[in-house]
């Protein structure tokens, strides 16, 4: 029998309830999925799938993708500090590479060597500590902190905080598609979508982790905080950036 290691228990991809395993192995090749007892389905059908399948349910807003990437699936259902910290670097790391991109920050105008050098660093290290402040405002200071308060889980307030932070954090890897984006068409509205499209795959995720709380009380909650988390990462981009420059941006991508 095989159910999540470490001793997390996984969970019902479909109702989000603790199951004891999530396959049951007879022989080499003989494996039978568990039902779930609560809601009599299969208790996750996406351990047959590939990633790259579970990703496009993802963006298609189906939270049973997240309730799988996030309690069921290597190496996230652990939720370790060490699986946050990276995850939250390489999110400020495309959110800057998206800034210096999309902004043209470093297309400089016949600057003498030593001077070109300068202004790079100086603008990559000024992208990056923009990119980290929003992701702590929005992450931390203002969405976590609320859904960690109305979330009803069984488990330790620290794995909560962790697991709600990857449940936020994940979506914001669509910079990625913004990047490629940026090589054929920069359009200010079509990076205005795909920032939409990212805040509405977060509070998915996020409701995937705040279940059975999300079933009963709907995705209000949920969308209220991070409505909350991107008003606040906007003033702040606002008090470094001009309003051209934040609608070049996709205002909240």
């Amino acid at each position: 029998a095989a159910g999540a290691p470490g001793g997390a228990m996984p969970r019902c991809v479909h109702c989000g309830e603790p199951i004891a395993r999530l396959h049951v192995t007879y022989s080499p090749g003989n494996v039978s999925l568990s039902q779930c007892e609560a809601c009599h389905s299969t208790a996750d059908p996406y351990i047959e799938h590939e990633l790259v399948v579970v990703c496009i349910d993802a963006v298609l807003h189906r939270r049973a993708a997240f309730v799988h990437l996030l309690y069921n699936r290597e190496p996230l259902h652990h939720v370790l500090p060490a699986h946050c910290r990276r995850l939250g670097a390489l999110s400020v790391f495309l959110s800057a590479a998206f800034k210096l991109t999309q902004l043209r920050l470093l297309h400089m105008s016949n600057p003498g060597e030593a001077d070109l050098s300068l202004a790079i660093v100086g603008e990559v290290l000024r992208a990056t500590a923009l990119s980290a402040a929003e992701h702590f405002v929005f992450v931390v200071a203002a969405a976590a902190p609320v859904l960690s308060w109305a979330w009803g889980g069984g488990e330790s307030s620290q794995k909560q905080v962790r697991r709600l932070y990857a449940a936020l954090t994940l979506p914001t890897l669509s910079r990625v598609p913004a990047l490629l984006l940026n090589t054929w068409d920069d359009d200010a509205s079509v990076m205005l979508l795909l920032g939409m499209l990212t805040l509405s795959v977060q509070v998915v995720a996020a409701g995937a982790v705040m279940e059975p709380r999300y079933r009963a009380e709907g995705a209000r909650p949920v969308a209220a905080a991070v409505a909350s988390g991107v008003l606040l990462q906007l003033a702040l981009r606002l008090a470094f950036l001009s309003a051209r420059d934040v609608v070049q941006l996709g205002v909240v991508l």
